[in-house]
């Protein structure tokens, strides 16, 4: 019986420890891509997207040490970062908006898909005309009130505004700069005018845009549209 159990005990014990010895962990190479957008979901071009990852020692006992590779995003938002080896923190650090990171398994997908959103931009609420239809040389003011909210700038100041006054065609006709009213929080209202005997007889779309004071936008096109008849 002794002799027995002292004979399965060797035996578990020679296939650990093969188990053991044969066991191979493989490095796993990769890519990684995506776009990168303002919390609007407009595209940010020119951002730097860094991965940092522990590439494997190119010789037995030589000591492995972070690496750390850069991509910059083109006019769509979109990056790539290739060469890249096993668990990947790609960060985003750009002036204006809050900091990411985001850890990466590349063992689980070689070359998965990383979109990554930059909270920083302001946002425009609700645009309100006080009039939609004028007569031509009839002495008339068009009035355009914007609310935006910013939840990640606490300075007030340097904040601009304006609309655009578009034709059917997509020309810019006319700015109306817009000027700061009111702030309460996080909240901003704008406010411009123009008097409708400088504008020809059409019809005109209107584009809302704001900057903040870290030069972030966001710009929308109203479907409300003004004529002058």
């Amino acid at each position: 019986m002794k002799n027995t159990i002292y004979r399965l005990l060797l035996v578990v014990t020679t296939i650990s420890a093969v188990s053991c010895k044969d066991l191979i962990i493989i490095p796993e190479r990769g890519s990684i891509n995506g776009y990168v957008t303002d919390n609007n979901g407009a595209p940010l071009a020119g951002v730097q997207v860094s991965a940092t990852f522990t590439a494997p020692s190119q010789s037995q006992g030589q000591q492995s040490f972070p690496t750390t590779l850069t991509a910059q995003t083109d006019n769509s938002g979109y990056y790539q970062l290739s060469e890249l080896w096993d668990d990947v923190t790609v960060s985003v650090q750009q002036q204006g908006f809050q900091p990411t990171t985001t850890l990466i398994d590349l063992s689980e997908n070689d070359q998965p898909s990383l979109n990554i959103t930059l909270s920083g931009s302001p946002t425009i609420g609700t645009v309100n005309l006080n009039k939609t239809t004028f007569i031509s040389g009839q002495a008339d003011t068009l009035s355009v009130r914007m609310e935006v909210q910013d939840l990640y700038n606490s300075n007030s100041q340097g904040y601009t505004g304006n609309f655009l006054l578009k034709t059917d065609g997509g020309v810019i006709a006319s700015i109306i700069n817009a000027t700061l009213l009111s702030e309460s929080l996080n909240f901003y209202l704008f406010e411009g005018a123009i008097s409708t005997e400088e504008l020809p007889v059409g019809t005109y779309g209107i584009l809302a845009e704001v900057r903040d004071p870290d030069g972030n936008m966001h710009r929308i096109d109203l479907a409300q549209h003004v004529s002058v008849e």
